[in-house]
C-alpha cells in the first residue's frame, strides 16, 4: 500500500494541449474566415451605404438645380414652381421627395402637402448655398421617426428673392 499526500504527477492540461493538430488547424482556419467575412461584410456595408448617400445627395442637388432654374424664370414661376413642388405628392400616399419654398423672412411659399406634419421647417439643417456647387445631405427623423435624407440651401433670386 502506499499513500498519496503529495503531487500525483498530474497537472491540469491547456486546453490547446488536449486538442490534436488537426482540431487545432481547423478552429484556427474556422476562426480567421469567419473573422474575413465579418470584415468583408462590413466593408461592403459601409461602401454601400456610402453610395447610397452619394445617389441621394445627387438626386437633391438636380431637384435644388431645378427649381434654383424655376425660382429665377420669372414668367413660369408660380405655375411650374409649385407643379413642381407638388408633382410627386399626387397620386401616392407617400411622397419619393418633398419640398419647401421659404421667403428670406422664412414663411412658406409653396410646400408639398403633408410636410409641415412630417418635417416641421425647425428639424432641417443650416442652409447652404447653390453657388458652392456641392450639397451634402444630412440624416434626420421626422416626427414620426421616419428617416430622411435632407438638404437646405438659399438661392439668390435679387432684390427681394427667395
Amino acid at each position: 500500500m502506499s499513500s498519496k499526500t503529495a503531487d500525483d504527477g498530474l497537472r491540469p492540461v491547456a486546453p490547446f494541449k488536449r486538442w490534436s493538430l488537426a482540431g487545432r488547424l481547423t478552429a484556427l482556419y474556422a476562426g480567421s474566415a469567419f473573422a474575413l467575412v465579418m470584415v468583408s461584410t462590413g466593408v461592403l456595408y459601409w461602401s454601400l451605404v456610402g453610395g447610397l448617400a452619394k445617389e441621394d445627395d445627387q438626386f437633391l442637388a438636380e431637384r435644388a438645380q431645378i427649381l434654383t432654374r424655376l425660382l429665377h424664370d420669372e414668367s413660369r414661376r408660380s405655375t411650374e414652381l409649385q407643379w413642381e413642388v407638388e408633382s410627386e405628392w399626387r397620386g401616392v400616399n407617400t411622397p419619393q421627395s418633398y419640398v419647401r419654398v421659404l421667403d428670406l423672412s422664412g414663411h412658406t411659399i409653396f410646400e408639398t402637402p403633408g410636410m409641415n406634419q412630417n418635417l416641421p421647417a425647425r428639424l432641417f439643417p443650416p442652409h447652404s448655398s447653390v453657388a458652392a456647387g456641392v450639397m451634402e445631405g444630412q440624416d434626420i427623423h421626422s416626427l414620426l421617426g421616419q428617416p430622411f435624407r435632407v438638404v437646405a440651401f438659399v438661392v439668390d433670386d435679387g432684390p427681394g428673392g427667395r
